[in-house]
């Protein structure tokens, strides 16, 4: 039927009746009654836990030098950089504004 829809030029029904199809066969494979991990998923062991959160703590602390990174470069591009702001910044770029953590091998 998607193929005669799409052969009489009628491309948004045709499209519809294959997104309806894919629907269909997850369904049949069971795909919509999948349960989110943590619900009924398997249990970790606390050293998986304690994994879990130092990656979550990571994750965090990239995020927070991204924005101040993002900060200092918009400052450095509008010419109002302090002597301060643009020695953080270079850190920040060496990789060696990460408090405490290591720093990052170049790619």
């Amino acid at each position: 039927m998607a193929d005669w829809l799409l052969e009489l030029g009628r491309i948004d029904e045709g499209l519809a009746v294959l997104q309806l199809m894919k629907t269909e066969e997850l369904s049949d494979f069971g795909v919509r009654d999948a349960t989110p991990a943590g619900e009924h998923g398997i249990e970790l062991s606390a050293e998986e836990l304690a994994l879990r959160d130092k990656y979550a703590q990571a994750v965090q602390a990239d995020a927070a030098a991204g924005e101040e990174l993002a900060r200092l470069s918009a400052l450095e591009e509008a010419g109002r950089i302090s002597p301060t702001e643009r020695e953080r910044l270079q850190a920040l770029l060496t990789g060696k504004g990460l408090s405490g953590e290591r720093a990052r091998p170049a790619d």
